[in-house]
């Protein structure tokens, strides 16, 4: 099971929503993985919410000790902003409607269950455990009556 982070950029939150995406794209493209989720962090937490500002924006290079051109040039890069594009029509073709959204997609089954809201971490645990066993299930009854199936 992998997390994987899809922005989704509603439009009563723009215009900040989408800079929010390319920000955290950017720091990505200077600071690797670790650096995307610190800044998502960091913007999450410092936000006013609902595109009502971020006045700690025009920090964002100096804290996460970026090369200001690189950063600046990344902002505009149509690559990075397609890559946003990209993600926000998965989650069209996904008729994901509001975040937050998690999908949790088992690798070996290809099985996507949607976690729709803020949600406690034990729900988040609870599906991924249920995936567990049934691979489990799965790897040991292989040569079990062909119309066999897990209980759930």
């Amino acid at each position: 099971v992998n997390w994987e982070w899809r922005h989704y950029p509603m439009s009563f939150h723009e215009p900040l929503a989408s800079k929010a995406a390319m920000t955290t794209e950017c720091v990505a493209q200077q600071k690797g993985p670790q650096g995307f989720w610190a800044a998502a962090n960091y913007w999450f937490n410092n936000t006013e919410g609902n595109a009502k500002g971020f006045p700690a924006m025009d920090k964002i290079p100096a804290l996460f000790e970026l090369d200001t051109t690189k950063f600046n040039e990344c902002m505009t890069d149509k690559d990075v902003i397609q890559r946003v594009k990209s993600n926000m029509q998965a989650g069209e073709a996904d008729n994901v409607t509001g975040t937050p959204i998690t999908i949790i997609v088992d690798n070996q089954t290809g099985k996507a269950v949607p976690i729709v809201g803020a949600r406690p971490l034990s729900q988040f645990v609870e599906v991924i455990q249920e995936m567990a066993i049934y691979i489990h299930w799965y790897s040991i009854c292989r040569s079990c009556h062909l119309y066999s199936r897990p209980i759930l």
